[in-house]
């Protein structure tokens, strides 16, 4: 029997379906911790992103219907986005017996809260343009010194960074023109974690530190080479 139904508007399941153009799919997909597997068990068509609340409700229904399968849910692990910050955030403080921003409880048992570290690579480098980061009293981290040498490794025949391109680099001001804050002109360039961990990469390090040594960069860039 049909159902009658329009696909493309947001649909979120038993939470409803509304009058509004779907651009997105919010996935939820699970994995074995002692055996290598995945499946993808729900999606939603969405109009940009889910409220905090629904994206609760989802997370503890779909948890609840797997432990009635017999699945031991032991954590949660999505990147820093700012609804998947608040949702978790608020299902933590809604733990009864203890406020914990580590895990939340659904049905007695505890599930812990992990952002992907991959996108922890991304957010830091993403800190990084702008601002400094100082992990020692004397010691700071400038983005700076990694355009730089990206730069002067662009003079060389041969390269000792063939990972990083130019548009890996494409700010809407250059550090070499002025310091304030900069963004990307390309947002998606921006969200690609393989580009922040060619920026922050043993080979980046590497490079600063041979640059310090034949006086290419100030002795302080050798702190931006420590840090990755």
């Amino acid at each position: 029997m049909s159902k009658q139904y329009i696909y493309g508007y947001e649909d979120l399941g038993h939470l409803g379906r509304f009058p509004i153009l779907a651009n997105h799919a919010l996935v939820f997909m699970i994995r074995g911790i002692r055996r290598t597997w995945k499946q993808i068990i729900a999606y939603y068509f969405t109009a940009n992103s889910v409220t905090s609340l629904s994206l609760k409700k989802l997370i503890v229904l779909l948890i609840c219907e797997l432990q009635k399968l017999g699945f031991k849910v032991v954590c949660t692990v999505c990147d820093q986005g700012s609804t998947n910050q608040r949702a978790l955030k608020e299902l933590c403080q809604d733990n009864v017996d203890k406020a914990s921003p580590f895990h939340f409880i659904v049905n007695s048992e505890p599930i812990a809260v992990i952002f992907d570290v991959p996108h922890l690579l991304k957010n830091t480098r993403n800190a990084l343009i702008g601002n400094v980061i100082q992990f020692e009293s004397h010691k700071e981290v400038k983005f700076e010194y990694i355009e730089r040498i990206f730069n002067v490794d662009q003079e060389k025949r041969f390269k000792t960074l063939p990972k990083l391109k130019k548009q890996h680099f494409n700010f809407k001001d250059s550090f070499m023109l002025k310091k304030q804050h900069f963004n990307f002109k390309d947002s998606f360039m921006k969200m690609k974690v393989k580009v922040a961990a060619s920026q922050l990469s043993s080979s980046v390090a590497a490079a600063i530190e041979t640059y310090v040594s034949t006086n290419v960069l100030p002795s302080e860039a050798i702190h931006t080479a420590h840090c990755p």
